[in-house]
C-alpha cells in the first residue's frame, strides 16, 4: 500500500478520532493527523485495513489505536434489529405465518454480508457481464440482470464447478467462503460488494404443538427463543470478520496480496442503477402472493436502515 504524504505542522498533546479511516481521504487524515502529533483513534467497518494503516502509523513510532465498527447494513445486528423494528410496524407479517401456515413467529437469525468470490480478479462492475457466477436462486438475479451468466449449484458441487470452469464466480458470504467448504482454494479473490447482511431465517413453533405444551414451558421456549436469536447474529456478525481476515490469510498464502478488495461506491451505483426494476418486481409479487403491502414493506425498511447512518448507492423509489 503506498501512503499519502502529509504537511508539516503540529498537534503534539491533542487526540483525534478518525472515521472511515481505512482507506481515501480518511486514510489519508489519519496518517496526517498522526503524522503531526496527535493521538489518533482510527474508526472503519473493516479490521484488515485499520491493522495495516496502525502497524504502519507505530512503525512511524505515532500513537494510534483502531476500532472496527460497522452499524449499517453490512452488519447483521443492524439489520436484524431493523428488520424487528419492521415486524412490529406490519402485524401482518406474522399473522400471515399463523393463518398460512400454523406457524408462530419465535425469533430471527441471517447471513453475514453477502459478496462475490471470482477465480480471477477484477475491478470495474462492467467486468462481471458475461462471467458466469454461480449462486442460490434468489441470489441471482443480482448478477443475472446487470448481465453476468447465472449458473445454479450446490454446495457440495460448487467447488468442483469453481475448479471446472463450470462457475467463475460465486455469491454467497465471507464465513462460507473461507470456511470447511474451502471455496477460496478456487475463487480466492473476494470483492466486497455492500449487498447487505441477511436477516432472513426465522425460527417457528407449530401452533397445534404450543398448545400441548405446558404453559410454563412454552413461556421458557418463547423467552430462550429470543436469547438464542441474538446470540446467533452476534456470532454471525463476529464470524464475518473473521471470514475476511481469513480470506486476506488464505491470499496471502498463494502469493495475492490484495485477495479481498472492496467495489467503490461509484461502482456500486452503476450496478445498482442497472438492477433498480427488481426491488419493484419483488414488491408486487409480495403483495400478490401473501396480500402484504410490499411496497409499504420495502419502504419502511429502508427508512430505518436510513435511521442508523447507512446511505444508499441509489435510493430506490419504490411504488407509485
Amino acid at each position: 500500500m503506498i501512503f499519502p504524504k502529509t504537511p508539516s505542522f503540529s498537534l503534539q498533546n491533542k487526540r483525534a478520532l478518525v472515521t472511515g479511516a481505512g482507506r481515501g481521504i480518511g486514510m489519508g487524515a489519519a496518517i496526517a493527523l498522526s503524522s503531526a502529533g496527535a493521538e489518533v483513534l482510527m474508526v472503519s467497518r473493516t479490521t484488515r485495513e485499520l491493522e495495516i494503516i496502525d502497524n504502519y502509523l507505530k512503525g512511524l513510532g505515532h500513537k494510534c489505536s483502531y476500532k472496527s465498527l460497522d452499524v449499517t447494513a453490512q452488519n447483521l445486528e443492524t439489520t436484524w434489529a431493523v428488520k424487528h423494528k419492521v415486524i412490529k410496524k406490519f402485524p401482518a407479517l406474522t399473522e400471515m405465518l399463523e393463518k398460512k401456515y400454523n406457524q408462530k413467529f419465535l425469533g430471527m437469525t441471517g447471513w453475514d454480508d453477502y459478496g462475490i468470490g471470482t477465480v480471477k480478479p477484477w475491478s470495474k462492475a462492467n467486468d462481471l457481464k458475461g462471467v458466469k457466477i454461480v449462486a442460490a436462486g434468489p441470489n441471482l438475479p443480482w448478477v443475472s440482470l446487470f448481465g453476468a451468466v447465472p449458473v445454479t449449484s450446490t454446495l457440495p458441487t460448487l467447488y468442483n464447478d469453481l475448479a471446472t470452469g463450470v462457475g467463475e464466480g460465486n455469491i454467497i458470504f465471507p464465513s462460507a467462503q473461507a470456511g470447511g467448504f474451502k471455496f477460496y482454494e478456487v475463487a480466492p479473490y473476494w470483492k466486497v460488494m455492500g449487498f447487505g447482511a441477511m436477516a432472513v431465517n426465522i425460527t417457528t413453533i407449530n401452533l397445534d404443538t404450543l398448545k400441548k405444551i405446558p404453559p410454563e414451558v412454552a413461556k421458557i421456549i418463547i423467552e430462550e427463543a429470543k436469547v438464542y436469536e441474538l446470540a446467533a447474529v452476534k456470532d454471525a456478525q463476529q464470524r464475518y470478520q473473521k471470514g475476511l481476515d481469513d480470506l486476506v490469510k488464505f491470499g496471502k498464502k498463494k502469493g495475492i496480496n490484495d485477495a479481498v478488495t472492496y467495489l467503490p461506491l461509484d461502482q456500486q451505483k452503476i450496478w445498482a442503477n442497472v438492477i433498480k426494476d427488481w426491488p419493484n418486481s419483488r414488491a408486487q409479487d409480495i403483495t400478490k402472493d401473501y396480500g402484504i403491502d410490499g411496497a409499504a414493506l420495502m419502504n419502511a425498511y429502508m427508512v430505518e436502515i436510513e435511521k442508523t447512518g447507512h446511505k444508499f448507492p441509489v435510493r430506490y423509489k419504490i411504488g407509485n
